[in-house]
């Protein structure tokens, strides 16, 4: 029951932040106001929108897999695992914490290196 819950809470995260990316997307390529048109080159504007599209695009790849990653090591035991093989290192509850949270941060970092600019 509480795994069904954190597994909610995770997907909803995902589609509550996706739906606002899309939206800030979408807006992207609304006028600009007559009272501040002047102030921005077209060119340089439309380089800007490019640019903030594809990076929406890769963001969105980027927390799709983040996302399916996270669900399957809530669902699959891989947290237990990497507590177990963090345990075989130390009983230091303090340092047994600090080798986990380094481990999941390696870990982390090694999957969203593919797609950082």
């Amino acid at each position: 029951m509480l795994l069904t819950v954190v597994v909610a809470i995770v997907v909803l995260v995902f589609v509550i932040e996706s739906l606002l990316d899309y939206l800030n997307q979408s807006r992207a390529h609304a006028p600009i106001p007559a009272e501040v048109a002047h102030l921005y080159d077209e060119k340089e504007r439309s380089t800007s929108i490019n640019y903030g599209y594809e990076k929406y695009r890769l963001g969105l790849i980027s927390s799709s897999l983040m996302t399916a990653v996270t669900i399957l090591a809530l669902t699959q035991g891989w947290l237990a695992a990497l507590d177990s093989w963090v345990r075989g290192f130390t009983s230091n509850t303090v340092l047994l914490s600090l080798i986990f949270l380094a481990a999941l941060s390696v870990i982390s970092s090694a999957l969203e290196l593919p797609f950082r600019l």
